[in-house]
């Protein structure tokens, strides 16, 4: 009874539908995380703050912490598969939705610099012009 339980097990595993479940969660795991970290390293990269940024790292992992309890209960009591579809939708929705939302923010916030670097009140134009003007202040001096 043993062995054929466990030839069982080992037909079950190596099946094409178990692999491409496994490489579907691995992906989508995956594509999550770097979601995560990629949506704190843009904060990172706009606002300069490395508190914003581990604010927001921090913010993202909360979800799987309040969430996880309740996903083994869910498990046993709700079918696999449709947890499974209905979780990936969810998923995917939300990631559509922070892709626009993202998408917005950025569009907005170049039309933002867009008007403050004529102005030159950005981080990066101020810090050029600021550079030009000291270059040019230097080079007065010395010829004078």
């Amino acid at each position: 009874m043993k062995n054929s339980s466990a030839k069982t097990l080992q037909s079950s595993l190596c099946s094409a539908n178990f692999i491409l479940l496994v490489l579907g969660q691995g992906i989508s795991l995956f594509g999550n995380t770097m979601l995560r970290f990629a949506m704190s390293m843009w904060v990172l990269d706009e606002t300069a703050s490395s508190t914003t940024f581990a604010t927001v790292l921090a913010i993202s992992v909360i979800p799987t912490i309040l969430i996880s309890p309740f996903g083994g209960v869910m498990a046993d009591r709700v079918s696999k598969r449709a947890m499974m579809v209905a979780l990936d939708i969810i998923s995917g929705i939300v990631t559509l939705l922070a892709t626009v939302f993202f998408r917005t923010i950025r569009i907005q916030h170049s039309r933002h610099r867009h008007h403050a670097g004529s102005v030159g009140s950005t981080r990066c134009h101020g810090n050029s012009r600021r550079a030009i003007r000291t270059a040019t202040n230097h080079r007065k001096r010395v010829l004078h």
